[in-house]
């Protein structure tokens, strides 16, 4: 009876140890690989896109001229709150229309399956003086886009603006000194976060209807300096675009073009191969029939 007692002691106290092996070692696995947890709140959007400069980012186009856009991926902020997207998507002035950003999301969203909001803080008649850090417009940005991020990544920074500059010879410096601010105080890396600038669009004949009235040849000479400056950068066409009839502010169909190269030159950057989206160069394409 002593023997058969002492067996069962010692299995029991070799249960129990290994038990208590056992345990020791799972609780040093997960204090060594804490579960992995996201700082962002919940809601509808994930990825946003803040949206710079003056008018013809804010968007000036005749609404009613093009196809609508209409999908419930794409939201936009409006009193800092994300809501369904719709044009106009800026309130700057109360000539807003239609700007290059909802073709940007569109193709965003139809790429990747994926919502996405926009940031609108771009302003009309804007020079780079006005953008100044700690002015209201910068100050405005970065109230919408901290709370952006409470819930979304800002993936790219969309600029557009020059026309109220189109004199400045340190305009690549100023917009840098803007730029290197946001990206800073916004906690964003500019080795994922890229850049995206569009040119001012060419000047006609001077004595035809359909030119331009500014002529861009300083800022458009300027804007390509920034790809030594921002490690994602990327410079849009403003080739081909007509004006609304007064030779400042593109028609509808030039901002949907002016979207899709945006989202172009996005995609070329992060994706680092050609983008697969099609869309037509052809103005006319996007006019109402």
């Amino acid at each position: 009876m002593k023997k058969i007692l002492a067996l069962f002691l010692l299995l029991t106290l070799g249960l129990c140890s290994c038990n208590a092996t056992s345990s020791s070692t799972t609780t040093g696995q997960s204090d060594d690989v804490p579960p992995v947890q996201s700082n962002k709140e919940d809601g509808p959007v994930k990825k946003a896109v803040l949206l710079l400069g003056q008018s013809n980012m804010a968007g000036r186009g005749y609404v009613n001229s093009v196809e609508k856009i209409d999908d419930d991926r794409i939201y936009m902020m409006r009193d800092l709150q994300w809501i369904k997207m719709e044009e106009p998507i800026f309130t700057d002035k109360p000539t807003a229309g239609t700007g290059p950003a909802s073709a940007f999301a569109k193709a965003y969203v139809e790429t990747y399956n994926e919502n996405l909001g926009l940031i609108p803080a771009a302003f009309g008649g804007s020079s780079l003086a006005d953008w100044a850090v700690g002015g209201d417009l910068y100050n405005n940005a970065i109230e919408m886009c901290k709370e952006a991020l409470r819930t979304a990544d800002i993936v790219a920074i969309l600029w557009h603006q020059g026309e109220s500059d189109s004199d400045n010879m340190y305009y690549a410096r100023d917009l840098s000194a803007i730029i290197d601010a946001l990206y800073e105080e916004l906690e964003l890396d500019p080795n994922k976060v890229p850049f995206i600038a569009g040119e001012l669009f060419e000047r006609g004949d001077a004595s035809e209807n359909r030119d331009f009235i500014v002529n861009p040849t300083m800022v458009n000479n300027m804007l390509p300096k920034l790809k030594n400056h921002f490690p994602l950068f990327a410079l849009v066409s403003g080739k081909g675009f007509r004006h609304i009839g007064d030779r400042a502010h593109l028609d509808g169909p030039s901002t949907r073009v002016l979207g899709y190269r945006y989202f172009t030159a996005y995609y070329e950057l992060v994706e680092g191969k050609a983008c697969p989206y099609e869309y037509s160069e052809n103005l006319d394409d996007y006019l109402i029939k």
